[in-house]
């Protein structure tokens, strides 16, 4: 979904998906959504014991809490705060972001991407599942960024050839979904 008004483009909220994450194009090997699952592990594999401990949170892997059809679903802030990370963490967790809000032109996407660097001490970084993953395979956890205004879920789903090879995400511009700040 992307509302442009004029000059300005928001691409909130976003439902991706991925069936199945691995496939041969043109004799090239793909994965889906692989770059978002890789740097979510990177992140959590920089967490030491007490900082994994504050992101654990014990949420199914396959559930979206802000999926389609729950626009107005609520969800207390939990996992990792960005202000107890260090600052190559955050970037990493900016980073993370930046695979789906950075998804438009530059142009349309610098200002929300400035706005999400600006608020990553305020933002949470929440993980379910597993903490390694196969190389080249995404991964069988659920994960989550919930700022001011950036929600971003992971949710690897069982059904259809199982956790790998089936993902859903969602992410949403919690003051903003629909441009409604600008229309």
């Amino acid at each position: 979904n992307v509302t442009f008004v004029g000059d300005k483009a928001v691409c909130a909220p976003l439902h991706t998906g991925i069936l199945p994450s691995t496939f041969v194009q043109t004799e090239t090997p793909l994965r889906g959504l692989g770059r978002e699952n890789d740097k979510a592990f990177d992140l959590v594999a920089t967490l030491p014991p007490d900082q994994l401990k504050a992101a654990r949170i014990d949420h199914d892997v396959s559930d979206l809490v802000f999926g389609p059809g729950h626009p107005d679903a609520k969800l207390a802030p939990e996992g990792l705060l960005g202000s107890a990370m260090s600052e190559q963490q955050r970037k990493i967790m900016f980073s993370v972001a930046s695979e789906w809000a950075g998804i438009l032109n530059e142009a349309h996407s610098a200002q929300r991407l400035e706005e999400i660097r600006r608020s990553l001490p305020d933002t949470r970084f929440a993980w379910s599942g597993p903490t390694t993953h196969e190389p080249d395979m995404n991964g069988e956890s659920y994960f989550r960024l919930h700022g001011p205004s950036l929600l971003i879920e992971h949710a690897p789903q069982g059904n259809q050839g199982g956790y790998k090879l089936h993902v859903h995400t969602v992410m949403r511009d919690l003051g903003n979904d629909y441009a409604k700040q600008l229309v």
